[in-house]
């Protein structure tokens, strides 16, 4: 919800003199704006999206036409988030009730990382908002106009307050590079005309195969175009960045199977590829409408792919916590030959007659030594954020304790899992944000994601035995969505991540820009490509 206000200057500085800084980073860079603050009973305004004459002019972040920034008032209050309107005033917006602020004093950071700005205390997560103004996708979402450009459209850092200390530091961060442009794309087929998003990776013998989730047009869904086909498009190892060394294949490699009461009478995902005992290539996949588990074989990984009902993994094998749905997951085979699933489970938004262990996505194990017969891990092991003994819904639902200052508050969904060094790495979607008021029945008014639907982004963890994993990453997200009028601004998620060479790994993930909304029920989708030096991929200390 956001709260048109009339309020002068004087209520949000606590009527003091301004003073402070205000600093230019880089444009269109990320960065982490760093200060220092001890003064009792004087508000301070964290400014992170504000136009280049205010800064040049230290203009009061309050007068500032679209400037955009938290106020840390007390602490044991929370942060609130405010945007200057054309008019003059101000609207604060609203995402929930933010943890309270610790006691003084407070070294804050503000950090940039593509599209959001995230707000930390004394290394504690406060905050988080992405597109503040409000003015990406939510006037096309439902069929309006093509917007002038996409969040943020300034990304100046400014601290104001009455005594403030200068910032002691801004720098620049980065953790990986994104092409200008997809690498794998829709269209080239009328049963990828819409779609073509990363399911599975493939290196062997010189060749990349990249196994992809497509989608036809005219049909409604986000990541669910009406009937989702596996297509397969492969080039030279090397090769990946250049769109042009990709080959489509004509047909697909992967097909549902329809029928009364089939899983995958709808779509097919593909999500994993391994080479099976019997030395077959095996695809994992999991179906729609009943989000379950299936295996496709063939003798080589250019397929077709023949699904094996015998290796299907039945909902009610799985745990209770994730008996209601299985989706997204990656399927790996370890040094010793064991296969290992990391998957997503579901256990239901509340707890019913029928659903006793409620939970939204997260993250758990199984292994296998034939793809047939499997050991389940009983709890979640990639966990979601909050409380849910309490049954509260975090898509719906204002919880306690509160997630609002998390990106991945609502849920984790484990996509791909890398082995380096001692250290296993999980890049997993994640999602926080709230339906506005009257979009759903019953709905808290949040404002956190700049749009009416829960839009995904791409996050790290790590484990030493993947088992306990520390989701604590410093940049915390490793792919978020983009600025400007680009093919990712609104929607990543889908990442699966191959070491290139000795330094670096490819992240392909998958990407929806503008059109990803403008086009009614073609949502185009597309498969992006992120080079990330692997020094950068392990580093979970300091800020890169």
């Amino acid at each position: 919800m956001v709260a048109t206000l009339l309020l002068p200057a004087a209520v949000l500085l606590l009527g003091s003199t301004l003073t402070g800084v205000a600093v230019q980073p880089t444009a269109s860079a990320d960065w982490v704006a760093t200060m220092n603050h001890s003064t009792a009973g004087a508000a301070l305004l964290a400014g992170f999206d504000v136009d280049d004459a205010c800064l040049s002019a230290k203009t009061p972040l309050v007068s500032c036409p679209l400037a955009v920034f938290w106020r840390l008032g007390a602490p044991g209050s929370a942060a609130t988030c405010w945007r200057v309107n054309t008019n003059g005033t101000l609207s604060e917006i609203v995402p929930g009730e933010f943890v309270n602020l610790p006691q003084l004093p407070w070294r804050v950071e503000v950090m940039r990382r593509g599209s959001y700005f995230f707000l930390t205390v004394n290394g504690e997560r406060m905050a988080f908002v992405r597109s503040p103004r409000m003015e990406i996708h939510c006037n096309g979402n439902n069929g309006g106009a093509r917007p002038a450009h996409v969040e943020p459209i300034a990304s100046g850092a400014a601290f104001q307050s009455a005594n403030a200390t200068l910032p002691s530091e801004i720098k620049p961060v980065s953790w990986g590079t994104v092409l200008d442009e997809p690498v794998v794309t829709h269209g080239h087929q009328q049963w990828s005309a819409s779609q073509a998003i990363p399911g599975a990776v493939l290196r062997e013998n010189g060749t990349t195969f990249l196994y992809f989730v497509s989608a036809a047009q005219n049909m409604p869904g986000q990541e669910a175009g009406g009937n989702c086909y596996g297509g397969l498009a492969h080039c030279p190892s090397g090769k990946e960045a250049d769109p042009s060394a990709w080959t489509y294949l004509p047909d697909p490699i992967l097909k549902n199977q329809t029928g009364p009461g089939r899983f995958d009478n709808v779509s097919v995902f593909v999500n994993g590829i391994v080479k099976a005992p019997d030395g077959r290539y095996a695809i994992s996949f999991f179906g729609e409408p009943i989000m379950s588990i299936g295996f496709a074989f063939a003798d080589t990984p250019f397929g077709p792919f023949e699904q094996d009902n015998s290796y299907y993994l039945n909902a009610s094998m799985f745990p209770e916590w994730a008996g209601q749905a299985q989706h997204e997951h990656d399927l790996i085979r370890l040094d010793n030959g064991t296969y290992l699933l990391f998957y997503t489970g579901f256990g239901g938004f509340r707890k019913t007659a029928t659903i006793s262990h409620p939970s939204i996505d997260q993250g758990g194990i199984a292994t296998s030594e034939d793809l047939k017969t499997w050991t389940f891990v009983q709890r979640p092991v990639l966990k979601h954020r909050y409380d849910e003994s309490s049954g509260c819904d975090p898509l719906r639902d204002n919880c306690k304790p509160n997630v609002a200052q998390y990106w991945d508050g609502a849920f984790v969904r484990p996509r791909s899992l890398n082995k380096i060094g001692d250290w296993w790495y999980c890049l997993y979607e994640g999602a926080n944000g709230y339906p506005r008021q009257g979009t759903e029945p019953g709905s808290d008014t949040e404002h956190l994601t700049g749009c009416d639907g829960i839009t995904d982004s791409i996050g790290l963890a790590r484990s030493r035995d993947l088992l306990e994993w520390e989701m604590d990453f410093p940049l915390q997200l490793a792919v978020p969505q983009q600025p400007g009028d680009r093919f990712d601004s609104i929607w990543v998620g889908w990442p699966r991540a191959i070491q290139h060479n000795a330094t670096h790994m490819y992240v392909f993930y998958a990407a929806g820009g503008l059109d990803f909304w403008t086009k009614g029920t073609d949502h185009i989708a597309d498969t992006g490509l992120m080079t990330v030096p692997i020094e950068k991929f392990v580093d979970f200390g300091e800020m890169n």
